[in-house]
């Protein structure tokens, strides 16, 4: 009967390390779609998944190999298999791989050592050993919980519930000879089992939700490219029209006001003309990398097209705004063009603010762009507000009103 129990739990791991290493082989079909950096990453978590099948077909030999060989080896195994997971997704976090990454795996040579030269105890191996494999997947699971925070998707939440079962299954005493018991090679039927199961669970799954990150990883990445301007980084036109008409709705909902500023590069197509086009391109990264660190937290900037950029500021008082856009103006005034000695760089802005009349952000915009060539046609490198519709008392009583009933009924 032993015998028998033994050579289906022989058959257990062998059918395990065989799925385990069929699931990394599969990874490497979808390398193609992903990025450079991702493919790395998918690399490294492919080398652990294969640590892990060797793991199993070396738990599978049992019945033919010494026990110390097979619990030192398969110890060692599981450990280099979580240390690349974990280097996996230091790169898929975009971090450098450090040498002291291999600090878990030689904890865990030092106590095979231990257990093979010294006191022979497999009590103490086990502790060790799951004092190396908490420590590795403890790390894991920060990068995937902390260092994820905010990321969309759900394979993130997977992926941690899979280290966090691994941890708990490793750390609670009453747990562990279930976990460890395919190490001695004693083998009870459904600890055996359990066994096997839970060491089948993160290779097998864990690839798969780990692709399902790289791919939710590169829409997130290809989604924000729609979104943003390939030259400045900033946000671009086609997301200014989706944040103005959002701006634009909740300022009326609310009853508020917020304010656009248009801003132009000065003489841009004297720049382009004298210096060319690429020079023309370092003028524009350069003003964008000016108006970017001047801005508050609080405002949106994107680039409109060509050398115009919009600033969507939340200020009620039309002063406060223009003292504002004034601000950026000296930034880039005051800032020295870097490389090219004869080349001054100065912006023109228009301001205009939101008013109830107004139909659309559209209308905002328009105010604003009429008042950044009236700034160009008084001399540039000055900030022009727009001619706006007196607010009537009346408007002011009535947008409020609104605003607190709508308050009031929430």
């Amino acid at each position: 009967m032993a015998a028998q129990q033994s050579m289906i739990g022989d058959a257990i791991f062998a059918a395990l390390a065989l799925l385990i290493a069929v699931e990394a082989i599969v990874l490497s079909l979808a390398q193609h779609i992903l990025t450079p950096a991702l493919r790395l990453s998918l690399r490294r978590w492919q080398a652990g998944t294969l640590t892990l099948a060797g793991a199993c077909a070396v738990c599978a030999a049992v019945s033919v190999l010494p026990t110390p060989i097979v619990a030192v080896a398969s110890s060692l195994l599981v450990t280099g298999g979580l240390i690349e997971y974990h280097r996996s997704l230091r790169l898929f976090r975009g971090r450098l791989l450090r040498r002291r990454d291999f600090l878990p795996l030689a904890v865990a040579t030092v106590g095979v050592l231990d257990f093979l030269f010294v006191c022979a105890s497999p009590a103490l191996l086990t502790a060790v050993t799951a004092f190396v494999w908490v420590w590795a997947m403890s790390d894991c699971l920060r990068m995937i919980v902390v260092d994820g925070k905010g990321e969309a998707g759900r394979g993130r939440y997977t992926m941690a519930g899979i280290f966090a079962l691994a941890m708990v299954l490793t750390l609670v005493p009453a747990s562990r000879p279930i976990f460890f018991d395919t190490m001695p090679g004693t083998r009870g039927d459904w600890r055996m089992l359990a066994a096997a199961i839970f060491l089948g669970l993160l290779p097998i799954v864990g690839a798969t939700v780990f692709l399902l990150m790289c791919v939710d990883r590169l829409k997130s990445s290809l989604e924000l490219a729609a979104l943003t301007d390939h030259l400045t980084d900033l946000s671009n036109r086609r997301l200014l029209g989706t944040i103005g008409k959002d701006v634009f709705d909740r300022t009326r909902a609310r009853g508020t006001r917020f304010s656009v500023a248009i801003i132009d590069i000065d003489h841009f197509k004297s720049i382009n003309d004298s210096f060319g086009h690429a020079v023309g391109d370092e003028v524009l990264v350069h003003v964008s990398q000016r108006l970017k660190e001047s801005i508050r937290k609080s405002d949106f900037i994107a680039r409109s097209g060509g050398e115009e950029f919009v600033v969507i500021l939340d200020d009620p008082r039309l002063e406060d705004v223009q003292a504002t856009v004034e601000r950026l103006r000296v930034a880039v005034e005051c800032s020295r063009f870097p490389g090219r000695r004869g080349i001054s760089v100065t912006i023109s802005a228009g301001v205009a603010t939101y008013h109830p009349a107004d139909t659309g952000f559209d209308d905002v915009l328009q105010r604003a762009d009429n008042a950044m060539y009236l700034a160009k046609s008084r001399g540039r490198n000055r900030v022009e507000l727009a001619d706006e519709p007196m607010w009537e008392e009346g408007e002011d009583r009535e947008a409020g009103a609104a605003s607190a009933g709508r308050r009031g009924s929430r």
